[in-house]
This record gives C-alpha cells, sequence and structure tokens, in this order.
C-alpha cells in the first residue's frame, strides 16, 4: 500500500513539474489569435495599382495567396478603381492579427507579386 502511494505522489510530482515546464515554453512557441472581427485599423492593409489586365475573382485568389502566407486572414475583397483613377482594381486585406499584417506590409510593398508592375500598399 505504501509503495503504491509512493508511486502516486512521484507520478503527482512529474505531472506538475510537466505542467510547469508547458506554462513557461507555451507562451513563447504558440501565438494565441482571437477569433473575432477585424475592427482595428492596424489589422487592415490597402492595397493598389493592381492590374486591370486580370478580373476581380482572379485578382482576389492571388491576393489570398500571397497574403496568407504571412497568417490568417479575415477577410480579402477587390474592387474597381473609381473613374478618375483610371483602369485597375485595388483590395482591402484584414488579417486577425496586427503582427501579421504589418509584416506582409513591410514584404509586399512596392513587390511585383502576381503582376508585371509592382503593388503598393498601406497598412490602415
Amino acid at each position: 500500500m505504501i509503495r503504491k502511494e509512493i508511486k502516486n505522489e512521484e507520478q503527482q510530482t512529474r505531472n506538475v513539474k510537466m505542467i510547469l515546464l508547458l506554462k513557461t515554453l507555451l507562451p513563447r512557441l504558440v501565438a494565441l489569435v482571437p477569433f473575432v472581427v477585424p475592427i482595428v485599423g492596424d489589422k487592415t492593409l490597402l492595397v493598389w495599382e493592381l492590374s486591370s489586365g486580370h478580373t476581380a475573382e482572379a485578382l482576389q485568389h492571388s491576393l489570398f495567396t500571397v497574403f496568407s502566407q504571412f497568417g490568417l486572414l479575415y477577410s480579402v475583397r477587390v474592387f474597381p478603381n473609381a473613374a478618375v483613377a483610371g483602369p485597375g482594381f485595388y483590395a482591402i486585406i484584414k488579417f486577425y492579427s496586427a503582427r501579421n499584417a504589418h509584416r506582409a506590409q513591410k514584404a509586399c510593398d512596392q513587390k511585383q507579386l502576381f503582376q508585371t508592375s509592382p503593388v503598393k500598399n498601406s497598412q490602415s
């Protein structure tokens, strides 16, 4: 009986040590992102000078493919330019994480992502 109690205590001690280890390591390894509608501007990118040689649907797919590499996206919306701006499109891309939006903005601004001319983007 005593041996069984000692084994149980040893197992409990190991479990406590493992829990403490996980509590210290997990915050460094995992970023928790709340899945709520992004309403803060620092999670939103405005992308413009998108080519008029593509359809809005094709641009949306291309933008999703490029920007989802930086993190989870809430939405990718493509709009035609106003008549005074000339032919082409612009897009609004919303991330769940401001950090991922910032990384995407830095990496993609003034780059030829999927078209011959570079796109421009700005974090709102």
